[in-house]
């Protein structure tokens, strides 16, 4: 059912009551309490075992991230951790008095982009030890001006990573977009409420009846605003589309690849990864998990812990999928949001050589949902435009689907800017996206990297 729009609370952009106001400064001072890593997130382990691991779990053929010998060699004198490696997941409750998440429960939809950033500052070599700062959150209120019974609200929130040596390393910035209303029915805002992962069902007004889950999505169907795209079975044509991408895959190496040499245009060689389907989907899961417990892996196997977001083995399809029904999608497993993030990594690595060093990355996708469905529709209206609308040819194309595990992806890239940075480094900008063979665009990937000079022969 939908809620009925003439007994919502209607908001306003920077509208607040007093106590709405006190729940924003209360925020913006890190004072709400964290979903996820307790009193802080968790640091990520520099054994050069679990280094390789992870590498290995998207680039394995990069010898900079998978052979120590090799990168000795290089300008680094060490193994560097592949980009992407450090990334904090930090997210804060969000203050009930600002309203009430609709959740993925078939009936309402949740944020439907995520907008993350990675700043890096420093490399990471194998036996470096971390400790993070909370650096500051924010709330930006992104409602209509006309208003609308849907709060919109992006929910900001800041990491800054130092190593032993008390040196910046990294700048992990996470921007959650939420959907909030608040009903002048009690019966309503006592439904919205109890909208969460394992809430007590509550009655229905109206005699609704008990709220009941979900059920499985159909390809490219929905239900009350959630929606499945369509899958892409790869056929021996598709292959030979695939193996000529690899087949031309270049990893730069120790070719230095100078600022100069660089032009607004330029395009990285593309990459494309089959469909995440058997145990490639493991490398979704247990790749987070390990960098931060040797044991990741082993309880993603064997589901220990009984976390519902761990993948399990389907022994009637052959295939992971996840028993939670994350986002009310069905069975088939999805891709964790920084997926994708990584194909981008191969792209922009093989690319920028062993000198390049990528100084930020970024990752925005949405959920399915119609587009009519969808706040902040991308590209120019969402609440931050896309820089897919700095390459030329993409001025109709924005990221519409979320990645799953049957979804195979050719990620791309273009070289929009190239600059002086006020430390006098040369930096180039690209922006690189993860394209299904429908056309479907499943991640975007802002990325800036700096390299080498001639000026610095």
């Amino acid at each position: 059912m939908r809620f009925p729009e003439e007994k919502m609370e209607r908001f306003y952009p920077g509208v607040y009551t007093p106590e709405e106001q006190a729940a924003i400064d209360r925020y913006s001072r890190g004072e709400t309490g964290r979903m996820f890593g307790g009193n802080g997130p968790s640091m990520p382990s520099t054994d050069l075992w679990v280094m390789q691991l992870y590498a290995r779990c998207w680039d394995r053929w990069n010898p900079l991230f998978n052979d120590r010998d090799y990168a000795r060699k290089t300008v680094w004198g060490d193994l560097p951790a592949i980009p992407g490696y450090v990334s904090m997941e930090t997210r804060y409750n969000v203050p009930p008095e600002l309203g009430y998440l609709i959740r993925p429960d078939g009936e309402a939809f949740l944020g439907d982009g995520y907008d993350h950033t990675d700043e890096y500052f420093a490399p990471v070599f194998p036996g470096d030890a971390f400790h993070t700062v909370d650096s500051g959150w924010e709330v930006m209120d992104v409602t209509p001006r006309e208003g609308s019974v849907k709060r919109l609200m992006i929910f900001i929130c800041c990491t800054d990573v130092y190593n032993q040596r008390n040196e910046l390393v990294a700048k992990c910035t996470r921007r959650w977009p939420e959907q909030l209303m608040r009903s002048l029915d009690p019966a309503i805002n006592e439904i919205l409420a109890s909208e969460i992962p394992g809430a007590p069902p509550k009655k229905r007004p109206e005699g609704g009846g008990e709220k009941k889950a979900p059920p499985p999505m159909p390809a490219g169907g929905g239900v009350g605003g959630n929606a499945r795209h369509k899958s892409h079975f790869m056929t021996p044509e598709d292959y030979e589309i695939f193996k000529e991408i690899w087949k031309n895959e270049t990893i730069r190496g120790a070719d230095i690849l100078y600022w100069e040499d660089v032009q607004i245009g330029d395009e990285p060689t593309p990459v494309a990864s089959p469909p995440q389907v058997g145990f490639e989907i493991l490398r979704t899961i247990a790749a987070w998990n390990i960098m931060k417990d040797n044991n990741g892996l082993r309880e993603v196997l064997i589901g220990a812990g009984g976390d519902p977001h761990f993948y399990r083995y389907n022994q009637d399809t052959g295939l992971y999928d996840n028993e939670s029904g994350h986002l009310g999608l069905g069975s088939i497993a999805y891709l964790y949001n920084f997926h994708a993030k990584l194909l981008g990594t191969r792209l922009i690595t093989n690319w920028c050589g062993d000198q390049g060093f990528v100084t930020k990355l970024g990752w925005r996708f949405v959920n399915d949902a119609p587009k009519e469905e969808q706040f902040n529709h991308f590209p120019a209206d969402f609440y931050r435009p896309t820089e897919l609308l700095k390459v030329p040819y993409m001025q109709d194309r924005y990221a519409n689907i979320h990645g799953f595990g049957d979804d195979a992806f050719i990620t791309r890239g273009y070289v929009y800017d190239k600059y002086m940075g006020e430390d006098g480094g040369h930096y180039v900008d690209l922006i690189a996206w993860c394209e299904d063979l429908d056309g479907n665009i499943g991640q975007e990937i802002p990325a800036t990297v700096k390299l080498p000079s001639r000026q610095d022969i």
